[in-house]
């Protein structure tokens, strides 16, 4: 008799126990995440399309702890130019370092659809890109013909896969991460 209140009262102890851990870590952050998605359409960390256009178009390469912006630049007969441009920095001495600009030759880029064919894909495996440097003003010049995100999504296989050579540095483009230095 003790022994089956005593089991009784376990059972009852073990169910509440496995509705309390599923209500704790399933249903309680269910409910809550739904009431955050249909009630915070007003919320700050909302992107407006003006932000997630800057936040794509301020995409960098790096190079030995200094970044470049990167812009892509249309020119005539569907070529196109690279240029990457350092951000302004300030150095522990309080000095600015150097903005410095860099310029590719006019090139041609393959887009998705051109990137699957393998002799593309291979010849784009295998350019290496020297930049040279330029004049700030130089690139100022070139700012009305800057093709923005568009040209970057849909030469993005093509980015990928090339090199850019910078005074013996070599870099690769990884998308909305910073260029890795290899």
């Amino acid at each position: 008799m003790f022994r089956m209140k005593f089991l009784k009262k376990f059972e009852i102890l073990a169910i509440s126990m496995v509705i309390a851990i599923v209500l704790i870590f399933f249903v309680i952050p269910v409910v809550y995440t739904s009431y955050i998605v249909y009630t915070y359409w007003a919320a700050r960390n909302r992107f407006t399309s003006e932000r997630i256009e800057n936040y794509f178009l301020s995409q960098t390469y790096r190079s030995e702890g200094s970044d470049y912006m990167f812009k892509l630049y249309k020119k005539l007969n569907n070529r196109y130019v690279i240029a990457l441009r350092s951000e302004s920095v300030v150095l522990i001495d309080r000095h600015p370092e150097e903005i410095r600009s860099y310029v590719s030759p006019e090139i041609v880029f393959f887009d998705k659809e051109q990137m699957q064919r393998s002799a593309n894909r291979e010849k784009a495996e295998n350019t290496v890109i020297t930049l040279t440097k330029v004049d700030n003003a130089y690139i100022q010049n070139m700012e009305d013909e800057d093709c923005g995100i568009k040209c970057k999504t849909m030469f993005r296989d093509h980015l990928r896969s090339i090199k850019i050579r910078i005074e013996d540095n070599e870099l690769t483009y990884t998308g909305l991460k910073p260029l890795q230095y290899h």
